[in-house]
């Protein structure tokens, strides 16, 4: 459901694009308490289920 809303939504995926072009994303370090704020957002809104969480707390864990 995110990637239809982002790919639905221009000004959504532009400012996206824009933002992790400018930055690397990799070496900010509040970068896994912002995807946390993120998920728990999303979850507020019922866009993302449980298993879906778990997947992105998992890759969560490769970061450095």
């Amino acid at each position: 459901i995110i990637i239809e809303i982002i790919e639905d939504d221009m000004a959504v995926r532009s400012n996206f694009e824009f933002s992790s072009e400018r930055k690397n994303l990799i070496k900010d370090v509040n970068l896994k308490k912002k995807i946390q704020l993120g998920i728990s957002k999303l979850k507020e809104k019922v866009l993302i289920n449980e298993n879906i969480e778990e997947k992105i707390r998992e890759n969560l864990n490769l970061l450095p």
